[in-house]
């Protein structure tokens, strides 16, 4: 009977799955609509721009053609994604994408400032060229494709909105305070403002300048308000950013 006794190490091991172990869903076509036509419009623009740099400027603009080199292969990834690869992180891809895009286009104008107050553009046969429309452009398509890797997130799993509902719940008294603050904070600059403005004109006309207007508050009350808001204004933080954290852990993959 012994050698019909099951040997418990003889016995294969079932296969061990990690947490993150399953396999996520196709990206969307929606997704890979855009990330191709963003592919398609960057790298064009990306290629004429090197092209009109190269062989239009009046000056080397090399830091330019160094982004654009960038931006030509971030376009290269978004023509990948929206052929369907990345399957194991759609998300990220896109992601890294848009922040390359979005380095290239912000760096990349400010490349072209020749001082800190002087306008970004290029110099192309004499013509000034504005980079401006140029860098909203890569800032812009850097925004669609992080919203896409959002979404692609985010559509995995219902409880993703359940956590993001919660969020805006704590985010849209956290926004309504910070507009209450900035409205204050407004009106008290332009009240400084204005009586900086009467003082000065009173001294050029040797006169005594008027005193200065009473607070609207007493500085206790506003010293109280400020600090309660302050405490407020952090835990709302806390919570919406809780929200959106849990919001996308629920998109992991799971076993």
């Amino acid at each position: 009977m012994g050698q019909f006794a099951a040997n418990p190490t003889s016995a294969p091991a079932p296969a061990q799955v990690g947490e993150d172990g399953g396999l996520l869903p196709p990206t969307s076509r929606a997704s890979r609509l855009v990330a191709g036509a963003v592919g398609v419009g960057i790298g064009l623009l990306a290629i004429v721009t090197i092209g009109a740099v190269l062989t239009r400027a009046d000056q080397p603009y090399w830091m330019v053609v160094g982004f654009e080199v960038v931006a030509l292969g971030a376009s290269a990834f978004a023509l990948l994604i929206a052929r369907g690869r990345f399957r194991d992180g759609p998300g990220m891809a896109l992601l890294c994408v848009a922040g390359a895009l979005f380095v290239a286009g912000v760096l990349g104008y400010y490349s072209t400032k020749s001082t800190p107050g002087a306008p970004a553009q290029l110099l192309l046969h004499g013509r000034a060229v504005a980079m401006k429309p140029w860098a909203l452009l890569h800032t812009a398509t850097a925004g669609i494709l992080a919203l896409l890797a959002a979404y692609e997130v985010l559509r995995r799993n219902t409880r993703s909105m359940y956590y993001l509902a919660r969020a805006a719940m704590s985010g849209a008294p956290l926004a309504a305070l910070f507009a209450v603050g900035l409205v204050l904070y407004r009106k008290s600059q332009a009240a400084q403002t204005a009586y900086e403005a009467t003082a000065e004109a009173a001294l050029s006309k040797a006169l005594l300048p008027p005193p200065p207007p009473a607070p609207f508050l007493p500085p206790w009350v506003t010293w109280l308000g400020g600090s309660l808001g302050a405490i407020v204004a952090l835990v709302l933080f806390c919570a919406c950013a809780h929200c959106v954290i849990r919001a996308f852990e629920m998109g992991r993959p799971r076993a």
